[in-house]
């Protein structure tokens, strides 16, 4: 699975949530092992695979070239790709990153049992 290049080992774990058959836990203090940086990485592991990653979260900070900027970029682990969900300064509030992330989730398990139902 393709998640955000960070330690987890040294990130502090800020909130640990029960999603029924999945666990999400989301980081912080990430210090990346590639060139982005993360405010916040929400991983969300299966309980009946062992806990293996099977999505992922992120508030990447945006680094513009000769500018300031304070604005994240949201994006989403869903297995061997990431894609961007938007551009805003308010994914590096805890609450607004965790209220979003777990919309996604949602989203994207709902998605998941439509699929395998179909």
């Amino acid at each position: 699975m393709y998640l955000p290049r960070i330690d987890y080992r040294d990130a502090e774990i800020v909130k640990r949530l029960n999603l029924g058959d999945c666990l999400a836990q989301i980081y912080t203090r990430c210090k990346s092992t590639g060139r982005k940086e993360y405010e916040y990485v929400m991983i969300v592991l299966d309980k009946q695979r062992q806990l293996d990653p099977c999505l992922a979260v992120a508030a990447e900070k945006v680094i513009p070239e000769n500018t300031s900027s304070d604005d994240y970029v949201l994006n989403v682990f869903p297995g061997r790709s990431s894609f961007s969900v938007n551009c805003a300064g308010e994914w590096s509030n805890l609450e607004a990153f965790t209220e979003k992330a777990l919309e996604i989730v949602d989203r994207h398990f709902a998605v998941t049992a439509l699929k395998a139902s179909a």
